[in-house]
């Protein structure tokens, strides 16, 4: 595995990564060159969590559980959609520079982020 060949690029939205995937494929990438992982938080949801939500609504304005009827937090607490976190991230291994180029060029127009680039500009703010 030649690493000056290797393109990461992570998407927030499932269909974007599935998307350049398939335009990888369809390319001429090997299935083997071409990686897709998933990954969501465990934890709790980075967003609509009656946890996470708690501070933007006032008390009187939040409705009290019912634990007869089944208890949701999220349901009875008027939070936003839950939103889990998921990021999905594709690895490409080209086999040689021209390659490389058209994974970058394939999986931008997708919305591919180049995670390195974000934390460089990041760095330099």
């Amino acid at each position: 595995m030649n690493m000056d060949n290797m393109l990461l690029r992570t998407y927030a939205q499932f269909s974007g990564a599935q998307e350049a995937r398939r335009a990888l494929l369809a390319a001429g990438f090997a299935p083997d060159c071409v990686s897709f992982t998933a990954k969501e938080d465990e934890a709790s949801p980075v967003a609509g969590s009656f946890m996470i939500d708690r501070e933007q609504h006032s008390q009187s304005l939040r409705k009290k559980p019912n634990f007869m009827r089944g208890y949701d937090p999220n349901e009875v607490q008027n939070t936003r959609p839950v939103d889990w976190g998921s990021s999905y991230m594709l690895m490409v291994e080209a086999q040689d520079p021209a390659q490389l180029q058209l994974a970058t060029e394939i999986t931008e127009r997708f919305g591919g982020v180049d995670i390195e680039q974000v934390i460089r500009s990041g760095a330099q703010n």
